[in-house]
């Protein structure tokens, strides 16, 4: 224990080992894990104890509390019954601390794989990125080698049963079934199929209660299941980043009884007991108020479930336990009353409240927007997107979301949803409220680049925007259906996806028709200023045609103020380059006499100062929407920002990946493959030029790298 508790002490001073140490420890260990089987039998010495640790999930200062009270020895024996890492911040410091004691005492302290323990999970939770955060890739690698070596259970003198999560749905399974189970050394993989994978699966994942069977499969795997269905100019390692963050998913995507988890019941457990002449069964996997619960009756046979870590992640007010079987002189032990260890003793459950209750409402928001089509669907067909009174919301989400746990008739009080005076619920208004937000400034500027981008190419391809209109309507009838409209785009090269266009047209439809009129295209295509003047004359005139030329001429409004400004580059112009640019490229010396080019430009020198800043000249030379309540740009960069946040943790492996020296950055050209990838693999929600667009705002400081987890982190779920 001497050099367990100097690693310990070295965590909690907020320091890492080396990464020689801890790679030795983990290889260590491995080695160590090797020799365990798939069940290990422990047989109790006399007055000998064993004591066992359910989920810590990566809260280190719960497993320092359980060293604390019970150190492993010749006679004592420490089993950890999976689900280690995720979720908390410390799972490294966790993990190498366990494998440091199975080290210490080979024979004195077992470690079973839980569902946490595996590279689907460590996606998902944070273990993948706090491996990588404090090591490298290859460490996180050699890790998941070492879950793969984990036994899946312990039986204590042959009348007690140890396993994470419950019993297998097979219902001839035996003690010797479980010993002899040929996945050793080998990853999960889903769905499952052979008779010693579906055992397997349900030693990680089945739960006790009510019902069978319910769904999981897929739900609990959110990386995409496919490679990209046509070839990309993809990296060697990128494509190997690809091949792997798929492959376990590869087998097939055939819902089966497999992919199905299990649910036992007391029932069950008793069957199962009785045919393996059990006395005791002992599960963790879920949270317990008081850290342990006993899960039977009075009488045997007994069912156990412990959770170990206390107050998890400071939201839940929930205490840790562990429990110790101790065997007396005459070799004999209390099945029915195992000594169980909580902690803290005291909690102050308003400490967690507002925490939980945030925690809990957020997490909330995130399942109503991700089931937000189906509720709109059931709202147009039950209750014509009226409102709805409070009985009948409750029912539909409870329909739609299929979780009983729920207490919809509680959180409904806390989402802030509106009502009308006869206090029935606006919650079709509440669900078009959520939106993908960005918390950075330049994915806002890269938002409005994209609409900029559009706008200036619809402007741009002819002088006015009746011929647009015409060269839209192919048929001639003054209307331009919904073919039309996608033709002529495409034809034009416009730059959009196709549900991009479907977007826009149906914004454009303002009477729900299935056709767009000249006047609904000029409200949306037609060129508005921010600046407000009261002589909008020939001024205002003569800024739409110059702002068309410059489009023309230039392609983008950015690019036209760089040529006003290239005699010095102070990101200003001045009169003086204004008067000869002009006279330059748009002939301006015989089209405006010197007065009014000087009136030109005090129109846009908004603040007097004898200068034309980007902003100035954007605000009066930009194209902007002109109808604030069509909203077909919102719609399109909401499609783009959801398609990038639902896909953080695909995305997330795949930068992890790439990024070798763990810096937490990666070069543009794989940041440009990996979205280009994304957008393949969900149906291109971006066209390459909106990708490159992207990258390019990105990497705002031209230094040819890019801080991907603080580009994943800037989309949030937010509500106007």
């Amino acid at each position: 224990m001497h050099t367990v508790n100097k690693i310990m002490k070295e965590y909690s001073a907020d320091r890492f080992l080396h990464y020689k140490y801890a790679e030795r420890i983990v290889l260590e260990a491995t080695k160590v894990f090797k020799k365990d089987k798939s069940i290990n039998v422990i047989k109790m010495v006399n007055k000998g104890k064993v004591t066992i640790v359910g989920d810590l999930l990566g809260q280190f200062h719960d497993l320092k509390k359980i060293l604390r009270l019970r150190e492993p020895s010749l006679t004592d024996t420490l089993i950890f019954n999976g689900n280690m890492v995720n979720r908390g911040n410390q799972g490294v410091q966790v993990l190498l601390t366990i494998y440091a004691l199975k080290i210490a005492f080979p024979n004195n302290v077992f470690v079973h794989r839980g569902s946490h323990e595996q590279l689907v999970m460590n996606k998902c939770y944070g273990f993948l990125q706090q491996v990588v955060s404090i090591y490298d890739m290859n460490f996180f690698q050699l890790v998941q080698k070492s879950f793969d070596w984990l036994s899946h259970g312990s039986v204590i003198n042959k009348k007690a049963l140890v396993v994470p999560s419950g019993i297998p749905r097979i219902t001839d399974v035996t003690i010797n079934d479980l010993t002899s189970l040929n996945l050793r050394g080998k990853p999960l993989v889903y769905p499952t199929v052979t008779r010693h994978e579906i055992i397997a699966s349900d030693l990680l994942w089945s739960e006790f209660g009510d019902s069978k069977l319910i769904s999981y499969g897929s739900k609990r795997t959110p990386l995409p299941s496919a490679a990209p269905k046509s070839p990309l100019n993809v990296p060697k390692s990128m494509a190997t980043a690809l091949a792997n963050s798929t492959k376990l998913e590869q087998r097939n995507t055939t819902t089966t009884s497999a992919t199905l988890k299990f649910r036992f019941d007391m029932e069950d457990a008793a069957q199962f007991m009785k045919t393996n002449d059990l006395k005791v069964l002992v599960i963790s996997h879920s949270v317990n108020d008081h850290g342990f619960r006993k899960l039977s009756e009075e009488r045997s046979p007994y069912v156990y479930s412990v959770f170990s870590a206390s107050c998890l992640l400071d939201t839940i007010w929930n205490k840790g336990a562990v429990i110790t079987f101790e065997q007396n002189e005459s070799g004999a032990v209390e099945w029915g009353s195992p000594k169980v260890r909580t902690w803290p003793d005291n909690i102050n459950k308003s400490q967690y409240l507002t925490k939980c209750q945030t925690a809990t409402i957020s997490l909330v928001k995130e399942v109503l927007y991700k089931h937000r089509a189906k509720f709109y669907t059931e709202l147009e067909r039950k209750y014509r997107y009226s409102s709805i009174i409070r009985s009948d919301l409750i029912k539909l989400l409870y329909h739609v979301i299929q979780n009983q746990q729920i207490n919809w008739n509680n959180i409904i009080d806390h989402l802030n949803i509106d009502t009308d005076n006869k206090g029935n619920y606006k919650f079709r208004e509440y669900l078009d409220r959520f939106q993908i937000g960005s918390k950075k400034q330049c994915m806002k500027q890269w938002e409005a680049e994209v609409i900029s981008h559009i706008c200036q190419q619809v402007n741009s391809q002819h002088k006015t925007l009746e011929q647009s209109f015409a060269s839209l309507d192919i048929n001639g009838d003054g209307k331009v259906d919904l073919d039309e409209f996608v033709t002529a785009m495409k034809a034009q090269n416009m730059g959009l996806t196709k549900q991009q266009y479907y977007d826009l047209f149906s914004s454009l439809d303002v009477h729900n028709n299935g056709s767009i009129e000249i006047k609904d295209f000029k409200a949306r295509f037609g060129s508005a200023y921010a600046c407000a003047v009261k002589d909008q004359g020939w001024i205002r005139q003569t800024m739409l045609e110059l702002s068309r030329e410059m489009i023309t001429q230039f392609g983008t409004l950015k690019k036209a103020f760089l040529v006003f400004d290239s005699q010095d580059e102070s990101h200003l112009i001045t009169y003086r380059k204004w008067s000869h640019t002009l006279k330059k490229y748009f002939n301006g010396e015989v089209r405006w006499s010197p007065s009014q080019r000087r009136e030109m430009f005090l129109f846009i020198d908004v603040d007097n100062n004898g200068n034309i800043s980007y902003v100035e000249f954007k605000r009066a030379l930009g194209v902007f929407a002109g109808t604030p309540t069509l909203q077909w740009e919102h719609i399109m960069i909401q499609r783009i920002c959801d398609a990038i946040r639902s896909s953080r943790d695909y995305l997330g492996y795949l930068f992890i990946t790439l990024d070798n020296d763990s810096s937490g950055t990666i070069e543009p050209d794989e940041f440009r493959v990996g979205l280009e990838s994304l957008s393949e693999l969900l149906g291109k929600p971006l066209t390459e030029d909106q990708v490159q667009s992207l990258c390019n705002f990105v990497d705002k400081d031209k230094d040819g790298k890019i801080a991907f987890k603080e580009f994943l982190d800037a989309f949030e779920l937010t509500q106007n």
